[in-house]
């Protein structure tokens, strides 16, 4: 990032911060905050059991598509389904 600018001159910021290009992603960081405090009010237990039903819902529909091959998941990973057509 740029520290001082003038009409025919500027001067670079420090390291690292002189690498560091564009504005802060601060949109992104306040969504990510407002999605924390979502969950947070949901309850993580009720966001985990939600996500558990519904992928299981969703292999039970795409078991019947015989285009899908399914590639196994450890349980650990969540609510991921990984599949190749």
């Amino acid at each position: 990032m740029i520290k001082e600018v003038h009409l025919r001159s500027f001067r670079p910021n420090s390291l690292p911060y002189k690498f560091e290009a564009g504005t802060p992603a601060i949109a992104e960081s306040v969504g990510f905050g407002a999605a924390v405090d979502y969950l947070s009010a949901l309850g993580m237990d009720n966001v985990a059991s939600h996500e558990q039903e519904i992928i299981a819902y969703a292999l039970e529909r795409w078991r019947k598509c015989l285009a899908l091959k399914f590639w196994p998941i450890r349980r650990s990973e969540g609510g991921v389904a990984a599949f190749h057509i």
